[in-house]
């Protein structure tokens, strides 16, 4: 099983081919590849590629946003510096913040 592939994906695969989704329950643990083979998924390879291969780089997105996510939670610590003539705070050096965005980017 790719753990890419989320309900939705299964739910556009089974629309693509064809098949009724209350023939079929990819989550269960019984699930295997003579049922994949049973609902005639392997007619329609072209199309379970692109949804794979959707998935595939959607978790990726998904895992880097968690890494700047994390990073801004946990690493990002703006400083503010008072300025007496314009008596107010201002931002701090924000250098390594921008190198590590740079980085995730």
């Amino acid at each position: 099983r790719n753990p890419a592939m989320r309900e939705r994906h299964w739910q556009q695969l089974l629309k693509k081919c064809d098949v009724d989704p209350s023939e079929v329950d990819p989550q269960s643990p019984h699930f295997s590849l003579k049922d994949l083979l049973t609902l005639g998924l392997h007619n329609c390879v072209e199309d379970v590629g692109n949804i794979v291969e959707k998935a595939t780089k959607e978790l990726k997105i998904e895992k880097d946003l968690a890494k700047v996510s994390a990073f801004w939670d946990k690493e990002a610590h703006f400083t503010y510096e008072y300025n007496e003539p314009l008596n107010c705070h201002l931002l701090g050096p924000i250098d390594d913040i921008v190198e590590v965005l740079e980085e995730h980017l």
